[in-house]
């Protein structure tokens, strides 16, 4: 499985001053414009235009200092917070610019390029949840808006909220297919179903997963890791001739990479086409000879076909590369519990060589009902009740509802008894 995706480097936002002359009735109201505050009104007009012009010029520190005059000649004139937001963002001071704009939209909550920018200057501190309400309500107040649906859907991204993030910019390029922002859009609406798909498996909802990764197929067609997680999951629900496709194309795309032939082999398992899966396995040990994953499965792929030397040189190989991992003793336990004819507790089968490893592999995982369960029946395959009891009854101090355990118990509850009443 293949982690979701980095967020990709978005470009800035275009900035749009506001000058006073072409708001001021809206931003003020006309009675304060008509009424004594009437030179305090002109005056901030010209404080903030001034300070437009600076911002134009880069000179946003002077700018600064215009659109705070502006503000002090009138509290109230939305449009001086707005351009003085502007100008902390353009100087990266994002907690000044989210202040500003956090006024602004007290005094005119219904202002939606405020609560744009507002979200963009939280965005830029990473506090992410409270960008994507600022967002929410700019979208509200703004339906459609294409910068609003970019930027809430980048948010979204980082919030690994993949479907919001697919939704705002599938909605950007069906709305607005002129905007600037929609080839960026169309670059990552893959990756978002990507991590959509990635997400869903991880929870659990492999049916969503799968329409996911068929989305993000669908818009990039080449995308090799979604066809590798599809076939992945094709593989893990027993539909072996789809898995073959998607990593069939993957092989086409990725011809040297691992993951396909590791895939491959777990689907030729799958189907018992077992010389095929040892020949995946092998090939993938030709790409990396170190890959844990491909001598598990060539391991496994010789045991199935009863060639049990092979199976056994394969997980000697891999307790080598991964001392550490449980699996790498149960591996090697399992392949001890067949005989040379690859009978699996046959006559003449290496139970002391199987008790070892398990016991090893129980080092590091002392909590595994399942191996005190395999320890058990070894030693009752070999009449050792007594033993295959102590086993058995670790298994189910571990786990009480461990089913094998418990259908196997009372048949050696029953051998302990017959011994008992033989020494009578």
């Amino acid at each position: 499985m293949h982690e979701p995706c980095e967020p990709p480097d978005y470009g800035a936002c275009v900035v749009k001053w506001c000058t006073l002359a072409v708001v001021v009735y809206y931003v003020i109201g006309p009675a304060l414009a008509a009424g004594s505050a009437a030179n305090a009104l002109k005056e901030a007009e010209e404080h903030n235009n001034r300070g437009v012009h600076l911002a134009a010029k880069g000179q946003y520190g002077d700018a600064v200092e215009a659109f705070n005059s502006a503000i002090r000649a009138a509290p109230e004139m939305v449009v001086s917070y707005y351009n003085l937001g502007l100008a902390y963002t353009r100087m990266d001071e994002f907690v000044r610019a989210q202040e500003a704009f956090e006024t602004a939209v007290r005094i005119r909550p219904e202002n939606g390029n405020v609560w744009f920018h507002l979200g963009r200057a939280l965005q830029s501190q990473e506090k992410i949840q409270e960008a994507l309400e600022a967002y929410t309500v700019a979208l509200r107040l703004k339906p459609a808006d294409p910068d609003v649906r970019f930027w809430l859907g980048v948010a979204s991204w980082l919030e690994k909220d993949w479907s919001q993030a697919a939704a705002q910019w599938e909605a950007l390029i069906v709305e607005n297919p002129d905007h600037a922002a929609v080839p960026k859009a169309w670059e990552e609406l893959p990756r978002a179903y990507f991590n959509l798909g990635t997400a869903r498996r991880e929870s659990g909802d492999l049916d969503k997963a799968v329409e996911a990764y068929k989305e993000a197929l669908r818009l990039r067609p080449d995308y090799a890791d979604a066809h590798l997680n599809l076939g992945d999951l094709y593989g893990d629900s027993g539909k072996y001739s789809l898995a073959l496709a998607s990593l069939r194309r993957v092989e086409q795309l990725w011809s040297d990479d691992i993951r396909v032939y590791l895939g491959l082999g777990v689907v030729y398992l799958g189907q018992d086409s077992l010389r095929l899966a040892q020949d995946q396995f092998s090939r993938a040990l030709e790409l990396d000879k170190r890959s844990a994953e491909a001598q598990y499965g060539l391991a496994t792929s010789y045991l199935r076909q009863g060639k049990v030397e092979e199976a056994l040189k394969s997980a000697l190989q891999l307790l080598l590369m991964a001392p550490n991992e449980t699996r790498s003793h149960k591996l090697l336990a399992f392949v001890h519990e067949h005989n040379d004819e690859g009978v699996r507790y046959g006559e003449g089968f290496r139970a002391e060589e199987a008790i070892r490893a398990y016991a090893n592999a129980l080092r590091l995982d002392p909590e595994d009902a399942g191996m005190y369960f395999s320890i058990g029946t070894i030693f009752g395959r070999n009449g050792k009740w007594q033993e295959a009891y102590r086993a058995y009854t670790q298994a189910l101090v571990i786990d009480s509802l461990h089913a094998e355990t418990l259908k196997w118990l009372p048949l050696v509850e029953e051998k302990l008894r017959e011994g008992k009443e033989v020494q009578r």
